[in-house]
């Protein structure tokens, strides 16, 4: 994450509340009220095409988004709304060949069941090559689905910003860039100081409480939530669950932030996805039908008992104790972990390595269909590897000639 001045990897606390000492919000904040997708994606869209910026303004903005490009556009021409997809960026070489670049916008919300793969069968229809694919979020959110699609956060688009200004200076991007540099330091300190994240999350300020500037802004521009999940998303890249093959999303259910581990089982002919979620301050093991359904069916409830009582076994969790009622769809889950102090709450690395762990012990337990698949081959592998250097000791004692060819096979 880019970070104007640190101190030991982390933000300097004063310099980043130095963002909120005007209460006044800039023209384009009062149009946005910082959450409003579409008048984002409508702003960059603009900023990336108008003739009000540079040619290299515009070249630098969008490749801090979507990284070095083949092409080097003459024109840049941008499309909002086009097939759903947020922004749509055509570039023309000064050849006249064409290139476009495909941008998807996040702020509140998540990445849609599989959105990213159907705009995949969408850009297949264009007329010229898509050289890059962006999913642009609050926090940088990794994509659920689709293919080489880019991700990039509002830090990423700061610098962007910051590097466009560095080609001459104009009012509206100046706006665009203190509303974005503003969003990126309200995440920055709920991430950094407990003040903060205390007060995203309802809760009453301890030791001296966030700024009455940033609190303004934080209520102004209806960011709690946001700033919850961003906060949830830190745990979850300290986790560093990418490569163990969890899928991870921060979500919103009930008006508060949800952190979602998971993966998803075989047993028979149903799929169960399992894992762990973390939000109000509560750790739960889950086990849900999959595909989620509107009503569960007698064989679903079978199923998720099933992997219920191997989540038991694996976490250790005592056999009186009961797992949430299904209400209708199939989810049940386990409270797990102790419970935290108040202090003790806002500590994100705690957090991330016990959910680190309890998901190694859930691993170990209940193997993906594709995991068991890999040890079985790899046993498979083993043992055929063992009897063919059996046999290759007696080959060499009765038909020598026979020999160079068998250890070409499994090795000398």
């Amino acid at each position: 994450m880019r970070s104007h001045t640190t101190i030991n990897g982390s933000p300097d606390i004063a310099a980043e509340e130095g963002n909120f000492t005007s209460s006044e919000l800039n023209a384009i904040e009062s149009l946005v009220l910082a959450d409003r997708e579409n008048v984002h994606s409508a702003m960059l869209a603009w900023l990336l095409r108008s003739p009000a910026l540079s040619l290299p303004a515009r070249r630098a903005l969008l490749r801090a988004l979507a990284g070095p490009l083949d092409v080097d556009p003459t024109p840049i021409a941008t499309t909002t709304e086009w097939r759903d997809l947020d922004i749509l960026v055509e570039l023309t070489s000064p050849a006249g060949d064409a290139a476009f670049v495909a941008i998807e916008h996040k702020i509140k919300a998540r990445e849609g069941d599989a959105q990213l793969a159907a705009y995949d069968q969408e850009l297949v229809s264009l007329s010229a090559p898509v050289v890059a694919k962006v999913l642009l979020s609050f926090v940088g959110d990794e994509p659920q689905s689709g293919h080489s699609w880019r991700p990039c956060s509002y830090a990423d688009l700061l610098d962007g910003l910051d590097q466009a200004v560095a080609h001459g200076e104009n009012q509206h991007l100046s706006d665009y860039r203190a509303l974005v540099r503003r969003l990126v330091a309200c995440h920055r300190l709920v991430v950094h100081s407990a003040a903060y994240a205390r007060h995203v999350f309802g809760e009453e300020a301890v030791d001296g409480g966030p700024t009455a500037g940033s609190v303004n802004y934080v209520e102004r521009c209806r960011l709690r939530v946001t700033l919850q999940r961003a906060w949830l998303a830190e745990v979850t890249r300290r986790a560093q669950l990418s490569e163990r093959r969890w899928s991870t999303k921060t979500d919103e259910s009930n008006g508060v932030g949800l952190a979602d581990f998971a993966r998803v089982a075989h047993r028979g002919q149903l799929r169960i996805r399992y894992g762990v979620q973390l939000q109000n301050w509560q750790l739960k093991a889950f086990a849900q039908p999959w595909p989620y359904p509107k009503n569960v069916s007698d064989g679903e409830r079978r199923a998720v008992e099933g992997v219920l009582d191997e989540i038991r076994d694996a976490l250790g969790i005592a056999r009186s104790a009961r797992a949430t009622a299904d209400r209708g769809r199939g989810f049940r889950s386990f409270r797990i972990g102790a419970d935290r102090t108040s202090r003790e709450r806002y500590d994100v690395s705690s957090w991330a390595v016990e959910i680190a762990r309890t998901l190694a012990s859930l691993k170990g337990c209940l193997m993906a269909p594709n995991e068991v698949m890999s040890l079985a081959t790899s046993v498979a592998r083993l043992r055929l590897t063992r009897a063919l250097a059996s046999d290759r000791h007696s080959v060499r004692r009765t038909r020598p000639e026979l020999s160079p060819k068998l250890s070409r096979c499994v090795g000398a």
